[in-house]
């Protein structure tokens, strides 16, 4: 899984999807942000995709409770994978806030290298259950740096942001 998987799945929540057990909760947010980053779970990376991306916001473990454009993040480990997949299903059962539009999840690399494969399979079923699905690579420079910056990134992950760029632009216009 690498880069941009335009399309994979459903754009709207589907019936008959079972709502988890587990979901996240819904916290206002301020209006006008073209594309809010939800993390299914602390530390998946919201507030570093939303510093690369121009005018995104952040929300960890909570879905914006009004309108708005989502991207789910979460970490390529079982567990961050697994949270990822519960804010998916709730998604897809229409258990997400009224008026969220999903564009897909991010699942960025928790180590440098290949994915094992029970971890690879994971995250390629996610792939199938949300519009779009972007694997952010590694980036070793952020382990060190409070800002991340653009330019330091490795080019699959520069393709991934400027697709995010791109998903943000398109809704923020009229």
């Amino acid at each position: 899984m690498s880069g941009s998987v335009p399309y994979a799945g459903p754009s709207t929540p589907q019936g008959g999807v079972t709502t988890p057990a587990t979901q996240l909760p819904a916290i206002e947010t301020p209006a006008g942000v073209p594309l809010w980053f939800v993390g299914a779970h602390g530390g998946a990376g919201t507030t570093t995709l939303s510093q690369l991306v121009p005018g995104s916001g952040a929300v960890s473990r909570a879905w914006p409770a009004s309108s708005a454009t989502c991207v789910l993040v979460c970490r390529s480990n079982l567990s961050g994978l697994r949270a990822g997949q519960a804010a998916m299903v709730q998604w897809a059962a229409g258990a997400a806030p009224s008026g969220v539009a999903l564009a897909g999840m991010v699942v960025v690399a928790d180590a440098d290298g290949r994915l094992p494969r029970e971890l690879r399979q994971l995250a390629d079923l996610l792939a199938g259950g949300v519009p779009r699905c972007w694997h952010l690579p590694w980036v070793e420079s952020w382990r060190t740096s409070t800002t991340p910056q653009l330019g330091d990134l490795p080019h699959a992950a520069r393709r991934v942001v400027q697709d995010l760029v791109d998903v943000a632009r398109a809704t923020a216009r009229p």
